[in-house]
């Protein structure tokens, strides 16, 4: 009996696993991340956004050069250079001016050499490198973050704000992974998983208790939640084997999907 209960649920997870990658799979490079804006947005709102891409990007230059979707990782890849740079265009209209202004000019210097990595063919110097240009990039958002959050920001929109640092951090998780599989491998990497594991979960928890979670942002939780589970035992696992390495790809773009997606729909709430 118990054996056949063990097997029931070995079923039911590889049948949802499936249907989960499918989903994932599917997505097109411009779907997989979708925050490109034409229309002027907030200072906060581009800063919150930028945090993400840096470990995003890194982690798809590392996938090309495993071979994991490459073509589709490559796409991914140029897409989201655009998207950086369409970004940090919206923050030069928001004309910012003191700190913010210079922690902006830091930024541009600080993407510019991280642009001109991405652009050169994969090599286990640049590996280690990405690493650390992801890490500067994210703290400088983070930091500009801050500096631009309002006194008076809607609770909705300090929940946007809080998914978007989710993403970052399902991003840098990802690209840890990565690194690990493609041979840069230090004790840190491992302290890092760990504490940016504990971040994911402890935030998703407030997010999922907070009373604007209703609706949409509900169904888009419980997507996340799923995405989360075989993305995390995938990660901590460390199974290196040409599936767990693919199903980190593809559960970690979902979860940028949907964690973006929940953004939108905290800003969309009344009083945001």
């Amino acid at each position: 009996m118990k054996r056949f209960r063990y097997t029931c649920r070995t079923m039911i997870r590889n049948t949802l696993l499936a249907f989960s990658l499918v989903g994932a799979l599917c997505l097109t490079p411009a779907v997989a991340q979708s925050v490109t804006t034409a229309a002027p947005i907030s200072g906060f709102e581009a800063a919150s956004r930028l945090r993400a891409m840096p470990q995003r990007l890194s982690k798809l230059y590392l996938q090309t050069r495993l071979n994991v979707d490459r073509e589709t990782s490559q796409l991914r890849l140029e897409e989201g250079i655009r998207q950086f740079d369409t970004m940090l265009a919206q923050l030069q209209r928001n004309r910012l001016e003191g700190s913010a202004r210079r922690n902006l000019e830091r930024l541009e210097g600080q993407w510019a050499d991280m642009r001109n990595t991405l652009r050169q063919p994969p090599s286990d110097a640049l590996s280690q490198r990405l690493g650390s240009e992801a890490e500067q990039l994210a703290l400088g958002a983070q930091r500009l973050t801050l500096q631009l959050e309002s006194p008076d920001e809607s609770s909705a929109n300090r929940l946007a704000e809080l998914a978007l640092r989710n993403d970052m951090l399902a991003q840098r998780l990802a690209r840890l992974y990565m690194q690990l599989k493609a041979g840069v491998n230090t004790t840190s990497h491992y302290v890092d998983m760990e504490q940016t594991r504990k971040e994911f979960l402890t935030t998703l928890r407030e997010l999922g208790s907070a009373p604007q979670s209703a609706g949409s942002a509900s169904r888009n939780l419980e997507l996340v939640r799923q995405q989360w589970s075989f993305f995390e035992q995938a990660v901590m696992e460390r199974n290196w084997d040409e599936r767990a390495v693919r199903n980190v790809a593809t559960t970690s773009e979902r979860i940028s999907q949907v964690m973006n997606e929940l953004a939108q729909s905290y800003r969309r709430a009344p009083g945001a």
